[in-house]
């Protein structure tokens, strides 16, 4: 028997028959054409018409796809399938599964080519190229944040070790609250139009997000322009949606009883 035709009781067919749905199977449990395209599913259309035109791309997700259920019937063998872990585990994903199969049907699929259109032309900055560098320090309260802004007022070169000191960020905070160089669309709507407007060295804040109380230093700027639709067409339906989204979820939080006990 030639090697990679027979694996760890793994049948390979995948190519061998156009009209087949079954791709390949572990001790005869079959992995299908729907699993394929299910492992794709966070890809865009370029994307994976880009895979799915490589054989190597094809078999190497064919291949995870195996290995996914070998070592799923060796978990279950060893009654890993029992635990409480995975029951836990069972229920996100399940949670998780519902949740996403709600948006694609009362969201995803309600948003029309016109829709996307109208909102690149409302939004046209939040596609812009632009970019600019800038540190942030981002904290509990509005309280603690003035605090911070009366001493960097005092001594701005403070920036970075106060950042490290009392940041709650701790993607920045680490770095003297360093961001890097990023675009308008990277920012928290409440955030955009100040910092972007905001000259080069400026000092700015407290502004709120959800995320916080931050003060925002602007390192540098680099210049850009608007790309026109047809270049950012899945960015702007993908931010689009993530804008309706979020208008879904706090419609549907008002219909709930909802209680937070740890801030």
């Amino acid at each position: 028997m030639r090697k990679g035709l027979i694996l760890l009781g793994v049948l390979i067919i995948f190519g061998q028959n156009a009209n087949s749905a079954d791709l390949a199977e572990v001790n005869g449990k079959a992995i299908t054409d729907r699993d394929f395209d299910h492992a794709l599913g966070g890809m865009n259309e370029y994307q994976k018409r880009e895979l799915m035109s490589n054989a190597f791309a094809r078999r190497k997700v064919l291949d995870q796809l195996i290995a996914n259920e070998v070592l799923s019937a060796e978990a279950r063998k060893n009654g890993l399938d029992k635990t409480e872990k995975f029951r836990l585990a069972e229920k996100s994903s399940i949670d998780n599964i519902l949740s996403g199969l709600l948006i694609e049907s009362k969201v995803s699929q309600t948003i029309s080519d016109n829709e996307v259109k109208n909102f690149y032309e409302k939004n046209k900055s939040l596609f812009s190229t632009v970019q600019i560098n800038i540190r942030q320090i981002v904290l509990t309260t509005e309280e603690k944040a003035a605090s911070i802004l009366g001493k960097l007022k005092k001594t701005p070169g403070a920036f970075g070790e106060l950042a490290k000191e009392h940041s709650i960020d701790p993607s920045s905070k680490f770095t003297g609250g360093d961001m890097g160089y990023i675009t308008r669309d990277k920012l928290p709507k409440q955030m955009r139009a100040k910092v972007f407007a905001a000259k080069k060295g400026s000092i700015l804040g407290p502004i709120q997000s959800e995320l916080g109380f931050h003060i925002i230093l602007v390192v540098d700027r680099k210049a850009g322009a608007t790309p026109p639709f047809s270049d950012v067409h899945f960015r702007v339906r993908q931010l689009l949606l993530q804008e309706k989204i979020d208008q879904f979820v706090t419609s549907l939080k008002s219909k709930y009883k909802i209680k937070v006990f740890q801030k």
